[in-house]
């Protein structure tokens, strides 16, 4: 720890701050269970990626951090010029994408005068479209053949604020929308 002597504080190194934030974070979430699949190591504007399923240990001693690979391949970083490790999510394949990160709906514009557009993402089933006013009376229902987009009329309809629901035997989302 240094002590700061304006304030009186102590603070940590950053190569120990590192270091804690790594242990910290591989007890409470351990490499082989983490959502990550990369590892960074930012140094003086450079950046070395290692793939986490290529790395044997890590270790931190006398103020370095050592890398081993499985491959036998050592590196050594010192922790004071090391700024800060990352870790991230790489996707490999559109099968790592869940459905749930693709809306099921959209909605545009938002708030809407005379037509609103809709994307529909589901599974290619046939289904409705279902204006409701907050009250819950159904203004308009419209029959989907295909995950195209679409555009309903909306220009009849009250100024206010409304729930367009898509349903098919699947599949349902709801979106709002402010009718001016």
């Amino acid at each position: 720890m240094k002590q700061n002597y304006k304030t009186g504080k102590r603070r940590m190194a950053t190569g120990k701050r590192i270091a804690v934030a790594f242990v910290l974070m591989a007890l409470i979430m351990p490499l082989s269970n983490t959502m990550a699949q990369v590892m960074n190591v930012h140094e003086s504007g450079a950046v070395t990626t290692y793939d986490l399923s290529n790395i044997s240990s890590m270790r931190f001693s006398a103020g370095n951090v050592t890398v081993n690979t499985l491959e036998n391949g050592t590196a050594t970083f010192a922790l004071s010029g090391v700024d800060k490790l990352t870790f991230t999510h790489i996707i490999n394949s559109t099968t790592d994408i869940q459905q749930e990160d693709v809306p099921l709906l959209v909605a545009f514009p938002n708030p809407v005068k005379n037509v609103l557009n809709l994307n529909i993402n589901g599974n290619g089933l046939a289904g409705q479209v279902h204006i409701v006013s907050l009250s819950g009376q159904l203004m308009q229902s419209v029959a989907v053949q295909t995950n195209k987009g679409m555009q309903i009329n909306v220009s009849e309809l009250p100024s206010g604020m409304y729930i367009c629901r898509y349903v098919n035997g699947a599949e349902y989302q709801t979106v709002k929308f402010i009718k001016h």
